[in-house]
């Protein structure tokens, strides 16, 4: 098969700037990990150290030109980043959720306290009474002075045992297992038994998952008013607000996750910029999100990102196809053919170029296609004006090319760079295309008249 040929390229430049991008986007995912941990006080200093001795592997492996292995356990390393922080995630909202479940156990305890203290004429101390009404509003979520100031309040209530039957039946059970069961086994006990409504505990699970989310998301607001709802007795009322929160709250919640993963995108995007060189072109659009981000446009957001994306993509192709022409133009240039750097704008821009062998001037080779697409194409073609030429020596041409690009081949291997025939036909199988006079002619005189003039400025310092 030595007729023309479809031919791809992979130059070591391109593939070690796909191991660097792969890289800037562990680093990414590993310090948005590093913040998100942090700040839910989820990772420990061990996990980090552990983290940052994988994304290490990694690099040794770009050092030691491991580049296939660096391609398939790079996206591996943030997806497991990614999916470890979301379980960490989950714990911590399921312990917040329980943690929330205990205070307004404590608060309900509280308000039952302060009631029955009041019902029975029991003094509370000063502090342990301020504490209670804080509780009781669900303006305290320091877990352990309610559990010390409901500690005291009941300890002092046992004391007032003619007036037991005066008390609410929980705080009748407290009393009972003040001598077998501590205060905290029982906000256990109590706490983790299924909800009476089980949407205020569907509420505080979203509002859990919220504050680990979203830094700025406290949740105050809707707490204060679960809070009241849970005072309020079972109503068709009291539900369609339980409704009306958890709606509010699942709403909020997407939209976080929406904001969340743009925000992750362009923290990638970013860092990709700064790999390949492109962030100081980049920076405008970069910043523009900040704005969009205010005026709370995701769909915005989202275009802004996309564009992004497709700017650093475009931008990647158009360097990975001058390395390919250039790598190829060095490759023919130790073979002997006639060329130069300059012949790569040319190529470029006119998506073609032919060039001979030293001395040879009835043929050439044509290079022809855009290597942005990934291939182009490569056939012997016959000069204008050199004659008729028959099929027979057609063939022969074909086949001298055929050698030669084995040739190429095992060239560009030896500096890292693989050429892979994708589609080649017999040769002979088509008459040679005639071209007009080849470029290189006018490159040879370009280069010496310029070789020239650098040497005079040369001469003149």
């Amino acid at each position: 098969m030595s007729g023309p040929k479809v031919i791809s390229i992979v130059s070591i430049e391109e593939v070690i700037e796909i191991c660097q991008v792969w890289l800037s986007r562990v680093d990414a995912e590993i310090e948005e990990w590093t913040k998100i941990g942090r700040r839910n006080s989820v990772i420990t200093a061990a996990d980090e150290a552990a983290v940052r001795q994988s994304r290490s592997v990694l690099l040794r492996m770009l050092e030691s030109g491991q580049y296939l292995p660096l391609q398939k356990e790079a996206p591996l390393l943030t997806q497991r980043l990614q999916a470890d922080m979301d379980q960490r995630l989950e714990k911590a909202a399921e312990s917040h959720a329980g943690q929330l479940r205990i205070t307004r156990s404590l608060s309900f305890t509280a308000t039952s306290l302060l009631q029955q203290a009041s019902i029975a004429g029991t003094v509370l101390p000063l502090d342990v009474a301020t504490v209670l009404h804080h509780a009781s509003r669900g303006s305290c979520d320091d877990v352990k002075a309610i559990e010390h100031a409901v500690s005291q309040a009941v300890s002092l209530t046992k004391k007032s045992a003619s007036a037991v039957s005066e008390y609410s039946p929980m705080i009748q059970e407290m009393i009972a297992n003040a001598n077998t069961e501590s205060l905290d086994d029982w906000i256990r006990r109590t706490s983790t038994t299924e909800p009476a409504d089980r949407r205020i505990a569907a509420a505080e699970k979203l509002i859990s998952q919220l504050i680990a989310l979203e830094e700025r998301f406290s949740g105050n607001s809707f707490q204060n008013r679960l809070q009241e709802l849970s005072a309020m007795p079972e109503s068709p009322h009291r539900g369609l607000k339980l409704d009306s929160i958890c709606l509010e709250l699942k709403e909020l919640l997407e939209s976080t996750k929406r904001w969340d993963a743009a925000r992750r995108n362009l923290a990638e995007l970013k860092k990709e910029a700064e790999v390949t060189g492109d962030l100081s072109e980049l920076q405008s659009q970069f910043a523009e999100f900040a704005s969009l981000q205010q005026q709370g446009d995701i769909h915005a957001a989202s275009t802004l990102i996309s564009r992004l994306r497709q700017t650093l993509d475009r931008r990647a192709a158009g360097r990975a196809a001058e390395k390919k022409r250039k790598a190829l133009i060095q490759g023919l240039s130790e073979l002997g053919y006639s060329v130069s750097s300059e012949m790569t704008k040319v190529w470029a821009s006119q998506k073609s170029l032919v060039v001979r062998k030293g001395q040879q001037t009835d043929t050439g080779i044509e290079l022809s296609g855009d290597f942005e697409a990934g291939k182009c194409q490569v056939r012997v073609v016959a000069f204008e004006g050199q004659g008729n030429r028959d099929r027979d020596t057609g063939r022969t041409d074909e086949e001298q090319w055929c050698s030669a690009l084995a040739s190429l081949q095992e060239r560009l291997a030896g500096s890292g760079t693989g050429l892979t025939i994708e589609k080649a036909t017999p040769a002979g199988a088509t008459p040679l295309k005639v071209v007009t006079t080849p470029w290189t002619h006018d490159f040879e005189e370009t280069t010496e008249v310029e070789n020239r003039r650098r040497e005079e400025m040369r001469r003149t310092l």
